[in-house]
């Protein structure tokens, strides 16, 4: 029986967040599996019988590849939960933040978060196409396209990544942030990610605090070779 939006209770509202499932990505000419998106509308196909929804993709999604928003099949898609993906590396993020602060005068107000904007812009080639870099950009995306392939097969994958937010002590400069994705099928696979995941925090809070030690140290050269001894 053709159905009308009237009748029909749609699976996603307008402005939730959705996912491409991994086994329709080959219906798209570009997009990946996984890339993310915002239901933009309801409504059902000319023949009535099949729900659809209009995806505006996210152009800031690591899985962005430069699909057109369309019209396409709401069973092609699910929900995105919130915390389908959490971050392992919390309590580093938390003591690093925590060290840096001790070191700055004052204690900065927590930026405000910045709101999803949903808008089209061209693909990542296209918005290279002047750029010395473009090779670097392709180079780049199989390489993660390659990684993300491989994770498929595994019992267990880590993502770390790196994205430039703003600064929330300066507001005219940007900071680089560590962020780190992990999930795992069986016990013995997720102890052994697990290990590394403290391998890796804990070599980069060394780091970190190695740095952070040597520009204090740096600072009281500076004071002192200015006649300013604390």
């Amino acid at each position: 029986m053709m159905k009308t939006e009237t009748d029909y209770k749609f699976k996603f509202k307008k402005g939730q967040r959705v996912k491409l499932k991994l086994d329709c990505a080959d219906v798209y000419m570009r997009a990946w599996g996984g890339a993310e998106g915002f239901v933009g509308g309801n409504k059902m196909d000319d023949t009535g019988y099949y729900p659809m929804i209009y995806i505006v993709w996210d152009r800031n999604h690591w899985r962005e590849n430069g699909e057109q928003n369309l019209w396409t099949f709401e069973s092609h898609f699910e929900p995105v939960e919130k915390n389908s993906m959490a971050s392992k590396n919390d309590d580093f993020l938390s003591e690093l933040a925590a060290l840096v602060e001790r070191h700055r005068d004052g204690t900065p107000e927590p930026a405000e978060p910045e709101e999803t904007v949903i808008e089209d812009r061209p693909a990542i080639e296209d918005q290279a196409q002047d750029s010395e870099h473009l090779e670097d950009l392709r180079s780049y995306m199989l390489n993660l396209r390659s990684a993300t392939e491989f994770a498929k097969e595994c019992e267990a994958f880590m993502l770390v990544g790196v994205n430039r937010q703003p600064n929330p002590t300066d507001p005219t400069s940007t900071i680089l942030i560590p962020e780190i994705f992990a999930e795992y099928l069986t016990e013995e696979s997720g102890l052994l990610l697990e290990s590394q995941l403290s391998q890796i925090a804990a070599g980069a809070h060394t780091e970190a605090a190695a740095i952070l030690i040597q520009q204090i140290l740096e600072d009281r050269r500076d004071s002192d070779a200015n006649g300013n001894p604390e």
